[in-house]
């Protein structure tokens, strides 16, 4: 699917999402995660052995809502729905399409580059079949 390029460059320079998958009996859970956009999906890092990455595995169906932030007057927010996918770890995938790394301790750093290499962590990838602005958040 093409994003809308309003769409995309938002979602290009907002990281706080909320990941959307099924439990086991179908029920949604919400997992706020950091995420990132580039090559037409959101791609975040987890642990091999989540829940969020089971989910995914059994059924793919996922989707998430990207905020510009919270507690201020203004939240923005895309909406996507698709499928959600997992992939071996690659260091130069994260973060996306050029974007400055968070900034972290050395040691912080270090470990997750060690999770990575090792496979302890994956790469967790939303391909969106749709993606737009939610309207309303919510109302006063």
């Amino acid at each position: 699917m093409k994003i809308p390029d309003d769409v995309a460059e938002f979602l290009g320079r907002h990281t706080r999402a909320f990941l959307l998958t099924r439990r086991r009996d179908g029920a949604p859970t919400i997992h706020p995660m950091t995420g990132f956009f580039a090559d037409e999906r959101m791609t975040m890092s987890t642990y091999r052995k989540s829940a969020k990455a089971r989910n995914v595995e059994r059924d793919p169906r996922a989707g998430c809502l990207v905020v510009n932030g919270y507690g201020k007057d203004d939240v923005r927010a895309v909406g996507l729905r698709g499928r959600g996918s997992l992939r071996q770890a690659e260091l130069a995938a994260m973060p996306a399409a050029g974007r400055a790394a968070p900034k972290v301790s050395d040691s912080v750093a270090g470990r997750v580059a060690e999770r990575m290499t090792s496979g302890k962590r994956i790469l967790l990838d939303v391909e969106p079949d749709e993606a737009a602005f939610v309207q309303r958040l919510w109302s006063e």
